[in-house]
């Protein structure tokens, strides 16, 4: 005799034949609203330290070639994704995400975008949460601002194009490192000082921070930011709390200076101003990108800009430096 199958058993089936009608229909729906809105698959590398993998893999760190001591070039690191677009380098710690493309018309405007949290790892664009644009000050605005800064930074002091007439704390070769152990340094003036000391005494109105490119190593730099973290805290307790700190972008390379010295790149130093921008929220600091005004069409420094290692500016590039500053200003 042919036995039935229960009407259990039958009814579980039905539902698991439902269930995977509805999981596929959800998907097309998924599908067609992604396409509709312009979104696309992208592959997010998560810096190497911020992932357990990482943090205990020992990896090889691939450093730039001993630096020019004469022209002042500072050492950076592995170059990922490129600066023009959303990164696209895959590898082992990826974390694939779906997500509308970014609209250039909400760069640099007050209003903050939401940013889309990956498995514990915030993907900040440092463009969407920059200082927004603003009306010109006048050049005298910063005779009272002080600089914090390295070898880039000096250019401001050297230059007509730039701002001499401000407050500089700029050391060459110096990281945020040497500014939370107080060391002693060499300003661009010549004298020998402790930068902390010498920024409080000053009294400025306003602090602009650009530093550190001969510090990165690659591999997500955890100690650098491990500095620059306290080093803000530090610059907080020795200015009070009424001073605004803008944590400046650092800028990008030229084209023939990341083919030639990799861990220079403009690319890595894309991946580095996110992180940057994420400190500075933290920290209840001012992020200004001047990343942006530096590149050329190929998502690296423009030649227009750049002094002779592809690194620093000439007076040009100081200039357009400037035009940044003058127009990004929170009063």
């Amino acid at each position: 005799m042919k036995h039935s199958a229960p009407k259990k058993t039958t009814k579980i089936a039905g539902q698991k034949r439902l269930l995977k009608r509805l999981s596929v229909a959800l998907l097309c729906v998924v599908a067609v609203t992604a396409i509709t809105a312009g979104w696309r698959f992208e592959l997010i590398p998560i810096p190497e330290f911020l992932t357990e993998q990482g943090a205990q893999s020992g990896g090889e760190t691939v450093s730039s070639p001993a630096p020019d001591q004469e022209q002042g070039v500072e050492s950076t690191a592995t170059p990922t994704p490129t600066p023009t677009a959303t990164p696209v380098t895959v590898d082992e710690t990826g974390v694939a995400r779906i997500f509308p493309d970014l609209d250039k018309e909400a760069w640099n405007k007050s209003e903050r975008v939401e940013q889309t949290l990956d498995a514990g790892y915030h993907n900040t664009d440092f463009r969407m949460v920059s200082v927004p644009e603003s009306d010109p000050v006048e050049l005298d605005y910063f005779n009272d601002v002080a600089f914090l800064g390295d070898s880039i930074t000096q250019g401001l002091y050297i230059y007509d194009t730039g701002l001499p007439n401000a407050k500089f704390f700029a050391y060459k070769n110096s990281g945020p490192d040497s500014i939370v152990n107080r060391s002693t340094l060499k300003n661009i003036t010549g004298t020998e000082e402790v930068a902390l000391d010498a920024l409080a005494a000053s009294a400025p109105k306003a602090v602009y921070v650009m530093l550190g490119m001969n510090s990165l190593r690659g591999n997500g730099d955890e100690r650098y930011f491990t500095y620059y973290s306290q080093m803000l805290d530090m610059m907080r307790e020795v200015l009070g709390p009424d001073v605004p700190i803008y944590v400046e972008s650092m800028t990008p390379t030229t084209a023939e200076t990341g083919a030639e010295r990799p861990a220079l790149s403009s690319e890595y130093v894309y991946n580095i101003n996110c992180l940057l921008a994420t400190l500075a929220m933290e920290k209840g600091c001012y992020f200004l990108n001047v990343y942006d005004y530096m590149l050329d069409s190929t998502g690296h420094m423009d030649p227009a800009y750049a002094a002779g290692d592809g690194i620093h500016m000439n007076p040009t590039g100081y200039a357009r430096w400037v035009e940044c500053l003058r127009t990004h200003v929170v009063t």
